[in-house]
């Protein structure tokens, strides 16, 4: 996909959303009114406070698999195993 193909869809998407608007308020709702309501205010409290902890714990398991792979793979065998030996041999050689 190239760019003006990405644009087109952000393009529509837009597009879609402010058509989605025009429906609504023709309709008598008021958006305003509702994003300012308890009801919806406490659902988003509610969205926003799973969504931190689905972030906590999806942050806490990469960092974990992370040091692991830091300490275990790239330390150990990486460095240890190849890249020091390596330059041991080349500063030998000078």
């Amino acid at each position: 996909m190239n760019k003006a193909e990405g644009r087109k869809g952000l393009v529509k998407t837009i597009i879609l959303i402010v058509i989605a608007i025009f429906i609504i308020a023709y309709f008598g709702f008021d958006l305003k009114e509702f994003f300012a309501s308890e009801r919806f205010q406490t659902a988003f409290d509610k969205t926003k406070e799973y969504i931190v902890i689905a972030w906590d714990f999806t942050w806490d398991i990469t960092k974990t698999s992370s040091l692991w792979v830091w300490h275990n793979i790239i330390i150990a065998i990486i460095w240890n195993k190849a890249i020091v030996p390596v330059t041991v041999i080349v500063k030998g050689w000078m």
